[in-house]
């Protein structure tokens, strides 16, 4: 229940950054840090950087989802635990497949979020909080 109530978490925010993406406005794209003549230049790479996180997030909570309702990891008679499939709609699914699309998804994300921290930190350097703390590291 716990697992399941995660994926469909993360399906829901997928979706949510999805359509950021896609609608291209919002409080998601607002940096207060960078130049006018840059926002145009900046809301673009967000945008891409939104899209890939929307479509990665989505796809590994779908995957995370049928693999869990799809498959069902029992105890046999000697102890030993057996996958059993529980639904045989889409049969070209395998267990190992769905939990190798959702390592992959999660590695991307990860990149995603990574290369995203990185990009808004060079875009924000000049901002004025930065200045002001910098200033404060001077005067003592």
């Amino acid at each position: 229940m716990g697992t399941n109530f995660l994926d469909t978490l993360q399906l829901l925010f997928g979706i949510y950054i999805l359509f950021f993406a896609i609608k291209g406005n919002g409080k998601i794209y607002e940096l207060k840090s960078t130049a006018d003549s840059n926002t145009e230049k900046v809301r673009k790479v967000l945008r891409r950087f939104y899209f890939a996180a929307g479509i990665t997030m989505t796809v590994d909570g779908v995957a995370s989802m049928l693999r869990y309702t799809m498959f069902e990891l029992q105890t046999g008679e000697n102890g030993a635990e057996v996958l059993v499939r529980k639904a045989a709609w889409l049969p070209m699914l395998s267990y190992d497949f769905l939990r190798n699309v959702t390592l992959v998804c999660f590695v991307l994300e990860i990149i995603t979020i990574v290369l995203l921290a990185v990009y808004i930190s060079k875009q924000s350097k000049g901002s004025p909080a930065r200045t002001k703390i910098g200033d404060l590291k001077e005067k003592q």
